[in-house]
C-alpha cells in the first residue's frame, strides 16, 4: 500500500511540474487539488545528536503530498496527505518513513457564527524537545470550537481540544490531554481590542500517579483592522495540580509586522507545562518561542533567518546515583535559508544552513548539530 501511494504521488508531482503556469491547482466538481513535493539533499553533522563522538552523514529526503479543498457558500474544506522517506547513505539504521494527514472543516453564518472542526495525525521520526532525543512517535490532534460575534464591539468562543502522543520506544512514557477553553474580546479602540483568556485541562500520563490538572486565565491584547501588524498576546497565571502543586506565570504571543514592500518579521512564543516522557511523576515547564525576519531581494530571490528556542524544565528533582539534581534543558536553533524562484511558477530551488545547541544540566544530554539542505519543492 506504501508503494502504491508514493507511486501516486510521484504521478500527481509530476503533473504539477509540467504545468509551469500552475497556481490555483487541478478544480474538479468543485474541489481544488494540490500537489506538490520537497525533495532534499542534507548534511548532518551529529545524525543521533550525541555530546561526544559525532557521527555525521549525508541523507536524501523525500516528501510528497496532495491538498484537497473545497468552499461552498457556508462550509470551506481542506485536506491533506502527506508521506516522507529519509534514506542514510552509511547510518542506514536512521532510515525512516513518516506519512501525516489533517481535516479541517469552517461553518459560518453572515460572519456572526462560526464553527471549526478539525484534526490532524502524524507518525514521525524526528527531534522531541520533551525528550531532548530523535523518537519515532504517533501524534494526533483534534478538536472544535465555536465564535459568535455578540455586538458589533464584543465577540467570544469556545472551544475543546485533545493532544495524543504515543511512543514506539517504551522507555518512553505515552500520554494526553483534554482541554477546554472560552475568550472574550471587545473593542478597545479602532485598532485594538483586550478580553479575558481561560483554558482548562486534564492531562494523563503513563509515567504519572496522579493525572496532571490546570487551570490559566490570562489577560488578552489583540490588534484589529491593521495593514502592517497583527498581534495576539495573552499573559496571565497558571494553576498546575498533581502530586506537587505548581503556580506560574503564564504568556502567549503570535504576531507579524511587514515593515516594508520588501522585509516582514514573525515572531510566537508560548508557555506551559506537560508530562515528562522519561521521568515518572514529573512534569516539563516548557517554552517555545521563534522570531523570524524574511527579505524579498527581487522577484525571483528571497532570504530568511529564523531563530528559535525551546525550554524544558522537569518540575520535580531527579535521583542521580543518590544525589537529586534539577534538569534543565535549553535549545538554541538558527536558521537561514535562500530561495530561488525560476520562471517555472511550480518550482522552488533552495538552500538552507541550520545551527542548533542544546544546553542542558546534565552533560549527557548537551549536543550540537550542524546541518545544510540543499532542495526543491513543487507546488501545482
Amino acid at each position: 500500500m506504501k508503494k502504491n501511494l508514493y507511486l501516486l504521488m510521484c504521478a500527481l508531482v509530476a503533473s504539477a511540474a509540467l504545468a509551469q503556469d500552475a497556481e490555483n491547482g487541478i478544480i474538479y466538481k468543485g474541489f481544488v487539488f494540490t500537489p506538490g513535493a520537497d525533495i532534499e539533499s542534507i548534511y548532518d553533522s551529529n545524525v543521533s545528536l550525541q555530546p561526544n563522538d559525532e557521527i555525521s552523514d549525508l541523507s536524501f529526503y523525500t516528501k510528497f503530498g496532495l491538498g484537497v479543498s473545497n468552499q461552498a457558500e457556508k462550509v470551506r474544506m481542506n485536506a491533506n496527505l502527506w508521506g516522507a522517506l529519509e534514506r542514510y547513505m552509511d547510518e542506514t539504521d536512521e532510515n525512516h518513513e513518516d506519512w501525516g494527514e489533517s481535516l479541517k472543516f469552517k461553518m459560518f453564518d453572515k460572519d456572526t457564527v462560526q464553527v471549526i472542526v478539525r484534526e490532524s495525525y502524524e507518525d514521525i521520526q524526528s527531534l522531541d524537545y520533551s525528550t531532548g532525543t530523535i523518537e519515532p512517535r504517533r501524534v494526533t490532534d483534534a478538536g472544535f470550537s465555536g465564535a459568535r460575534q455578540f455586538t458589533d464591539k464584543l465577540d467570544g468562543d469556545i472551544g475543546y481540544s485533545y493532544q495524543n502522543t504515543v511512543y514506539e520506544s517504551p522507555l518512553n512514557f505515552d500520554w494526553y490531554e483534554n482541554s477546554v477553553n472560552a475568550n472574550a474580546l471587545h473593542d478597545f479602540t479602532d485598532k485594538s481590542r483586550i478580553g479575558v483568556l481561560l483554558d482548562s485541562g486534564t492531562q494523563v500520563s503513563d509515567g504519572n500517579r496522579e493525572d496532571g490538572k490546570y487551570v490559566t486565565a490570562m489577560f488578552g491584547f489583540n490588534t484589529r483592522n491593521t495593514d502592517k501588524i497583527n498581534l495576539e498576546s495573552g499573559i496571565g497565571y497558571m494553576t498546575h495540580r498533581s502530586d506537587n502543586d505548581i503556580s506560574t506565570l503564564a504568556y502567549k504571543l503570535t504576531g507579524s509586522w511587514k515593515t516594508t514592500e520588501k522585509v516582514s518579521l514573525n515572531a510566537n512564543i508560548n508557555s506551559g507545562i506537560e508530562p515528562a516522557s522519561q521521568d515518572p511523576n514529573n512534569f516539563n515547564e516548557t517554552v517555545r518561542g521563534s522570531l523570524g525576519a524574511t527579505w524579498n531581494i527581487v522577484k525571483e530571490w528571497s532570504a530568511s533567518l529564523t531563530g528559535m528556542y525551546a525550554q524544558n524544565d522537569f518540575t520535580e528533582l531527579i535521583d542521580r546515583d543518590g544525589v537529586l539534581e534539577k534538569k534543565k534543558d535549553d535549545t538554541y536553533t538558527g536558521t537561514f535559508r535562500v530561495t530561488y524562484q525560476p520562471p517555472v511558477k511550480a518550482l522552488k530551488i533552495y538552500f538552507e544552513q541550520k545551527y542548533e545547541d542544546k544546553d542542558s544540566t546534565f552533560d549527557s544530554n548537551d549536543y550540537k548539530q550542524y546541518m545544510t539542505k540543499l532542495g526543491l519543492s513543487l507546488v501545482y
